[in-house]
């Protein structure tokens, strides 16, 4: 099989919401304290209780915050990093086969064997595959010409790559 592409800021981003993308599991605990902490405002904002007086502004500043790293930062960031980075701009050849992913640019060549890979993810936009816990590579699922090729591919990489897809 083999995908010619380009990445572009939009796949860049995804790949980073992807691989911050909690498990299952997290994502339910982390919904339940959101939810807690929604509550306890809504309740310090209702009675007048002065232990909550500072509290209430507290978890209104740590909200905001969060909603500012999240939604604006870490984007902000992701786009200035594939800015700066400047091989990600290539256009790639990426061969996938038994003996692993081959990956070729205008700059170089390397075929990285499937051993070398720990796990896969993947969404509606692109997949990553793994090479460490941060080093992964990234693969739009636009660059497939046909919807049964991302069912191939998916297919292989779940037959070669050990790791469990989180």
């Amino acid at each position: 099989m083999e995908l010619t592409y380009t990445l572009n800021p939009a796949d860049h981003r995804s790949a980073q919401w992807l691989n911050i993308k909690p498990r299952r599991g997290f994502a339910v605990v982390g919904i339940g304290l959101l939810m807690l902490v929604a509550w306890t405002m809504w309740f310090a904002f209702q009675l007048e209780i002065p232990f909550f007086k500072w509290g209430k502004w507290m978890l209104s500043g740590i909200l905001a915050y969060l909603f500012f790293y999240s939604c604006i930062f870490l984007p902000w960031k992701w786009n200035k990093t594939f800015q700066q980075q400047k091989s990600l701009h290539r256009e790639s050849l990426i061969r996938v086969n038994d003996s692993g992913v081959e990956m070729q640019s205008e700059t170089g060549r390397a075929l990285v064997p499937w051993s070398d890979f720990l796990r896969w993810k993947e969404d509606k936009k692109i997949f990553l595959l793994y090479l460490s816990d941060v080093s992964f590579i990234m693969i739009p699922t636009r660059s497939f010409e046909q919807k049964q090729q991302i069912e191939d591919f998916r297919e292989i990489i779940h037959r070669n790559i050990s790791g469990k897809a989180s």
